[in-house]
Formats: C-alpha cells, structure tokens, sequence
C-alpha cells in the first residue's frame, strides 16, 4: 500500500508517562507494546521511521532515533526534530500511546495530501489531533520559531500554519484514543477481552 508521495513516519515517544508511571512505550496490549502497534500501523504506508526520543531503549526496533531539539519541551520538540531529520516532503506525525491505531485511519490522512502545503489533522466532533497529522516539510521553519521563541504548546504553533481538519467517523474514534493514565490502561484491557 506504498503511497505515490513518498512519506516519512515520525513517531513521538519522548514524553515522561508522568499521569502513567512508567513508559507508555513499552506497555504491553495484546503481547505487543504500544510503539510496535503504531510502528505496524504505519508500515504498511512508510519504511522510513524516525523515532523521536532521548530513550535509548527505542534503538532495539532498528529505525532511526533522534534526540528533541530541546529536553522536556514537549511534542513541539520531537516533531521539530522528526522534520529536521526528515528527508521527505510529507510525514506523518503520530504519538507511540495510541495502540488501537490502524493503518486505515492514517490513510485518511494520507488521502488528502495535495499540491498545497498544508497540515493536515485528524479531528474528532470534538477534539482537534495536532499529534495525528501529516506535516510538510515546508513548516519546519515556523514550528522550529515557535519553539525556541519558548512556547511548547502545538496547537499554538499551528496558528502560524495552514491547517485542515480531516474529521473522523464516530466508529473510529477508539482507534484514535491515547491512553494516558492506568485507568484508562486499564479499561483498554478490559475491553480488549
């Protein structure tokens, strides 16, 4: 299912998993961990996987690590830091706590590119999904000043930026859930069964 654009996947697994306690990374859901269920989701649309962590633990998966641009400074760092490894116009910006993700959700994403550069994010009835999109390179610059201007929010970042909303069908929005806290963890589990 290679796509005609060629696409990197930046994958954002540098956060400290404080509400969690321990790397949301290396949970364990269906004998897999969540990063290897995102890396199966986007495989099928891209072999070239940027890891954006300080973590040196993500090398075992065998894909390209890079370290945020600035420590502790949120996702706004890993996804400056994916763009600036990156080698390709389109990426796909997706975080590593999202284990029900599926490739069939990022093709909507991918389904949208166009000739103009713009953001394009996933959007539930209610929640916009900066950490759910497809990025051109061509933002890098405005991103990568909003950082080291000192603010970390992207959402904020993305005001600088042309945005489309791509808005996910409601059965789809469990595949778009990040799960944050070990009760959410564990009401993942449970439903699992």
């Amino acid at each position: 299912m290679q796509t005609e654009n060629p696409i990197t996947a930046i994958i954002l697994a540098g956060g400290k998993s404080s509400r969690m306690g321990q790397d949301k990374g290396f949970l364990m859901f269906q004998n897999k961990t969540f990063i290897k269920h995102t890396i199966d989701a986007v495989t099928p649309i891209t072999e070239t996987i940027i890891i954006a962590s300080n973590k040196k633990e993500y090398d075992v998966f065998g894909y390209q690590r890079v370290n945020d641009l600035i420590e502790d400074a949120g996702p706004l760092s890993g996804i400056v830091s994916g763009l600036k490894a990156s080698q390709t116009r389109y990426n796909l910006v997706v975080t590593c706590d999202v284990p029900l993700l599926t490739t069939e959700v990022l093709m909507l994403l991918v389904k949208n590119i166009s000739d103009e550069d713009k953001i394009i994010q996933l959007k539930t009835k209610t929640h916009q999904m900066p950490l759910l999109a497809l990025y051109p390179a061509s933002c890098l610059p405005v991103l990568e000043k909003s950082l080291l201007s000192g603010n970390r929010k992207v959402k904020i970042a993305l005001q600088n930026c042309k945005v489309q909303n791509v808005v996910v069908d409601s059965c789809l929005e469990k595949n778009i859930e990040n799960i944050n806290t070990k009760k959410q963890f564990k009401q993942l589990d449970e439903n699992s069964r």
